[in-house]
């Protein structure tokens, strides 16, 4: 018999009077690696960096195996943050838990503007009071649909136009493995041994985080032919400090 995993209750919280999570909350909400939210947050910030400002940087205290305590990455995020990191959360259930996490959102955030307006402490709100937060709950949903609506409207388009300024500083893989003179399958095979790239659970090639910090490599979107016509979808690019630093590593023996 197998069994089923449910996720946690998705966690929103009142900081600083506004309605925010974490990454490591939206990690195990999602079931995922909160390395790969990490990562998914660095290159969104990377890639757009008027969105940095509803993401913050902080540290948690993780204990260790043999005692002791590290510091670690957390990403606090605001519901604008959330809905901009949770566009590329795909599969089954992604769309269901995308909504109960909008939906705590909104429910947060209702309670505070309720307590903003009678001038009393949020947590003095009774959160489960439907005659309380039924009305506001209605009208707020309806406010946050239509700029939900923007957002995923505009988004794309400011994304494309940024990327494609970009990628003509960059090459894809099979145009670097060209430029070094390599066969495209054995080039992929020498960046994911060594460390430049990786394949996701879906197959699809990802860049470490570490690389594209080094300025090595760059996630942008491309246009490409699908089984069902024209797609749109994020690709690996080699920087041109990349192909440098590539042409002093990758030794000559592998190459044509």
């Amino acid at each position: 018999m197998s069994l089923t995993i449910l996720p946690a209750s998705p966690i929103v919280t009142i900081k600083s009077g506004k309605a925010v999570t974490t990454s490591r909350a939206v990690a195990a909400y999602f079931l995922k690696d909160h390395n790969h939210v990490l990562r998914d947050i660095d290159v969104l910030i990377a890639s757009a960096p008027a969105c940095a400002s509803n993401f913050g940087l902080t540290w948690e205290h993780v204990p260790m195996p043999r005692g002791g305590v590290r510091q670690a990455r957390l990403f606090e995020m605001d519901r604008d943050g959330f809905t901009l990191l949770a566009m590329g959360f795909t599969g089954a259930e992604a769309l269901k838990f995308k909504l109960a996490y909008i939906a705590e959102f909104n429910r947060m955030e209702a309670a505070l503007n309720d307590a903003r307006q009678q001038n009393t402490p949020a947590a003095a709100v009774d959160l489960n009071n439907p005659h309380v937060l039924r009305g506001l709950l209605l009208d707020y949903t309806a406010q946050v649909a239509e700029r939900d609506a923007k957002i995923a409207e505009d988004a794309p388009k400011v994304r494309v136009y940024d990327d494609l300024v970009e990628a003509r500083n960059t090459l894809t893989l099979r145009s670097a493995a060209k430029h070094l003179h390599m066969k495209e399958n054995k080039f992929i095979a020498w960046l994911m041994a060594n460390h430049w790239v990786f394949r996701t659970r879906t197959g699809k090639l990802q860049g470490y985080a570490n690389r594209e910090h080094a300025g090595h490599l760059k996630h942008l979107l491309n246009h490409y032919e699908g089984p069902a016509g024209p797609k749109m979808g994020q690709q690996v690019h080699i920087t041109m400090q990349g192909i440098a630093a590539l042409s002093r590593r990758i030794p000559p023996g592998l190459r044509q």
